[in-house]
Formats: structure tokens, sequence, C-alpha cells
């Protein structure tokens, strides 16, 4: 009985089923086409260099300056495009405008206007499609969030493997523009790809529901009291006419909350289910029942979620930009940590498959061995990120602790880059960058809801997208300029080993900034 009532009273929403893997596989294709992408720029950056006769830098400030817009673009999108569009909305014109830059690209009279159509247009095509993709795919699982995320990341894994190889053929078919007019058709499908991501049911504004329901519960139990005589009055008895009448107009009330804010109840909204249907807690009348329910919910929504550490003492503190933006998360011990996680690892993460081709061009390895080597680094990726999901899943260890073991071994591999001499030690690199290079990126997300909660996952990404963008435009620029100031890419990798390590550092002290978050919250509850 208690089971049924307990179904009765959750809304029927798709998370984990239905068009939840509908959302998941548009996802898995639109990073396909935006990961594979940029993970075979490394094969453009070297015909670029050839083509417009210029240098690493130059063409490594391109890259930063597409790094530098996207971050930019990002943070703008996650906090006032969600609010004004939907994610499918965001994603369609996203996709149309990361194709025209590359479009462009074929025409470029100059490297400097390759600042212009990859730099700032395709970078903001990608903002607008990737950052309200992971949103929206969270929104759409729950208990399977950890495969969701690795599935969709499966795509640009496989983007990985097989774009590479196409760009590869046809650059020796069709030379550097046809390549790029080809590469700009297949970006258009990003379009289509976001005309599946159908919005999130059920979101409404639960302030004014609320308010007015409870208007009319109050006007109604007025009415009530005056007609009696008397008050209704809690009981110690249980009286099962009044249960069952409250239990239904409960779930009346239930499907109009939206799904942000029953996230946001969590733990805390099960309790106070509890509380109303049993027996311990027995209120006279169908109306006294309701009219009391309301506060209870108002009180529960109250009350800081135990996932989220961000209380709503901290959120009154904000309200310059509450509207648009939860900056009180940057309170947060655990998120601060992070996005100093986040700038030490992700250029090490992000730009080693861009330069390793370069950086075994100095060694004289052919051209078609080159595209091989990406093609490795694409096959080991996806076969590591299912080793990931794997992991995750089971439990065997914490997040923090599988990332920070991946970005350790990825460190090591960068620091010894002096005995990447031939094909077998570059393909030995790029074999063990492809296993462990890409779980940043399949669970930084997931380390958002850690630290902050599910309800602050766009909050959270809006944050670190800038910080990962500062992170790129700086050392891009520090690793092309090593490059011409060397003759060789070793003091690149060094640098990137080095901010890996040090990363690594950071992700194994999580549990000292989660202590010390916890006794921030407590004081700031008990004060």
């Amino acid at each position: 009985m208690e089971e049924q009532q307990s179904k009765k009273l959750k809304p029927d929403l798709p998370t984990d089923r239905g068009w939840a893997w509908f959302i998941m596989f548009a996802c898995c294709c639109e990073l396909f086409l935006i990961v594979g992408t940029l993970k075979s720029f490394g094969l453009f950056f070297v015909e670029f260099l050839r083509v417009y006769d210029t240098t690493a830098s130059m063409v490594s400030i391109v890259l930063s300056i597409q790094t530098a817009m996207f971050s930019f673009f990002a943070f703008f999108i996650l906090t006032l495009g969600n609010k004004y569009f939907s994610s499918r909305q965001l994603i369609m014109v996203g996709g149309f405008v990361a194709a025209l830059g590359y479009l462009l690209n074929a025409f470029a009279p100059t490297v400097t206007f390759l600042i212009f159509s990859q730099g700032i247009l395709h970078a903001s095509g990608c903002a607008a499609s990737y950052g309200p993709a992971i949103v929206l795919l969270s929104t759409y699982f729950d208990k399977r969030k950890g495969l969701a995320n690795s599935l969709a990341n499966v795509g640009g894994s496989i983007g990985g493997l097989i774009i590479p190889l196409l760009i590869r053929h046809l650059l020796d078919t069709y030379g550097l523009q046809g390549a790029l007019m080809i590469m700009s058709g297949l970006l258009f499908h990003i379009t289509a790809a976001g005309a599946l991501m159908r919005p999130f049911p059920v979101k409404t504004d639960t302030k004014i529901h609320e308010k007015e329901i409870e208007m009319v519960l109050l006007q109604e139990e007025h009415t009530s009291k005056t007609a009696n005589g008397s008050p209704k009055a809690y009981g110690t008895s249980a009286n099962e006419i009044g249960e069952q009448e409250s239990s239904k107009m409960f779930v009346q009330l239930e499907p109009q909350l939206s799904v942000q804010s029953e996230r946001s109840i969590g733990s805390h909204h099960s309790i106070v289910l509890d509380k109303l249907s049993g027996s311990t807690l027995n209120l006279y009348g169908s109306m006294g029942n309701i009219a009391n329910a309301i506060p209870v919910v108002n009180f529960a929504k109250s009350i800081p979620s135990v996932h989220s550490s961000v209380s709503e003492v901290d959120k009154s503190k904000c309200s310059c930009c509450s509207n648009s933006f939860n900056c009180s998360i940057l309170r947060n011990h655990s998120f601060q940590l992070l996005m100093v996680t986040g700038f030490l690892c992700i250029f090490g993460s992000a730009l080693t498959i861009t330069f390793i081709p370069p950086f075994a061009k100095d060694y004289n390895i052919p051209d078609d061995k080159i595209a091989l080597l990406v093609t490795i680094s694409a096959v080991c990726d996806f076969i590591g990120r299912f080793s990931v999901a794997w992991i995750a899943d089971s439990g065997f260890l914490r997040r923090n602790h599988l990332v920070g073991v991946c970005i350790f071994i990825n460190g090591l591999a960068a620091m010894l880059n002096l005995f990447y001499t031939d094909f077998p030690s570059f393909a030995a690199y790029a074999a063990t960058y492809g296993l462990v290079g890409g779980v940043y990126f399949s669970l930084y997300p997931l380390l958002i809801v850690d630290a902050v909660g599910q309800e602050n996952l766009s909050d959270g990404l809006a944050i670190l997208f800038p910080v990962h963008g500062i992170s790129l435009m700086v050392n891009s620029i520090l690793i092309g300029y090593i490059r011409d100031m060397t003759g060789s890419y070793h003091g690149s990798f060094f640098l990137i080993g080095t901010g890996l390590l040090i990363g690594t550092v950071c992700l194994f002290c999580e549990p000292i900034a989660r202590k010390l978050e916890e006794k921030r919250t407590k004081t700031e509850l008990t004060g």
C-alpha cells in the first residue's frame, strides 16, 4: 500500500528512460563532430604552418583565442542563454555558426583571418552547442547519470578515431581548402542533432503556483472554520477519509513543482511525504491537511541539500546576480579546489593530442603515420572511457581519486617526452594518452555535481568553462612560444606534465576541502 502511494506521489518524469536515450544519442552525435574535429586540429595545424608559411606560435595564438572565446560565450550561454532560450534553440544555432566558421577557414587569405573564423565564429558555435547539451543530458538522467555521460563521450572517442582518417584522406585528395569545406558540411549536422534535444518536460514557476494555491486553501480553511464554529485541530487518532483526501490533493500539487525545485528538495522531500502519510501526524479534514502541508513543503525547500553544500543563506547574500547565476558556489571549498585542479589539468588533457602531430613531425615521422598516431589515441580513448564508466559506477574508487590516478599517469607520460624519438615510442605515448587523457572530460561534470549539487551544475559549468579557457589560452601560447625559442617540443611537454602532476595533488586533497566546507556550512546554519 505504501509503495503504491509513493509511486503516485512521484511525478511521471522521463528520467533514465524513454526520450532520455534519444537525448544521449543526440549528445553522442554532437560530441562526435565537435570533439572529433578538435582532436584532429593537429592535422590542420601542420597544414596551416605549411600553406601560410608561419610560425607555431602564430597558429597557437589562433588556438588560444578559440579557447578564450569558447569560455567567454559559454559563461553567458549557460547563465543568460538558458534563461531566455531552450537548449534545442541554442544547440541548433550553435551548430550553424560552428560550421560557418570552418567554411570561412577555407577562404582565409591570411593566417590572421583565422582569428575571426576559427577563433571567434567556430568557438562561439561550439560553446552554444556543447554546454547546453551537457546540462540537458544530466537533467534527463539520475540513477544512470555516470553511464549516460560515458556513453555520450564515447561519441567524441569515435570521432577522434574516424575524423582524423577522414581529414587525412581529404587533405591528400582535395587539399586544405577542399578538406575545410567538406568538414564544414559535416559540422552542419550538429543542427540536426540539436533538433532531437527536446526540453525536459514539467518545468513551471513553482513560486507562483504555491502562492496561488496557498491563498485559495487559506481562504477555504477560513470558510470551513466559520461554518463549523471552531478550527480544525491536530488529532492523535487516524482519520482515514481525511488522509485519503489529503493524499489525492497532494498528488495534484506534486506535478506543478518544477524539476529543479524537486531535486533541490532532495532527501527532505521523501521525509515530508512520510510525515504526511504516516500515523504519527494525522490531520482532520481535507482542507486542513493541504493547508498544513504547504508550509511543510516550504520548510523542506528552505533546508539546504545534503549534496550541494550551498545553503539558501549563501544565495540570499548574492542577490545582485541570483536571478541568472548563483554566485554563492564560489564560496564552496570543494568547488574552489576543483577550479584550481581544472586550471592545472585542462591544457594537458586537451592540448596534448593537438601537439603530438607537430612533435612527431620534428622527428620526420611520415604524414600517414602521424594520422595513425591520432587514430591509435582515439581507439585507446574509446576503450578507456568504457573502463572508466565501469569503475566509476562500481564504487571501487571515488570519482576524484579515479580522475587523480589517470591524470597522474598522463602527466608522467608527458614528463618522459625525451624518450619519444621514433614511431613506436610515439605510438606508445599516444596510446597511454588515449587511455587516461579523456577521463577528466568524462567525469568533471560529475565532480561538479559532487561539489555543489545537481541543481547548480549549469552555474558550475558556467564558472569552470572560463577557468578552462584561461588555462588553455595562456598555455597554448606558452607551448608554441617554448617551441619557437628552443626549437623542440620537449620543454612544452615538460610544462604539460608539470601541470598534470600538480593537479593530481590537488585532487587527492579533496577530502580536506570537503571537511572545511562541512565546517563552514555548519557554522553558517548554527550561527
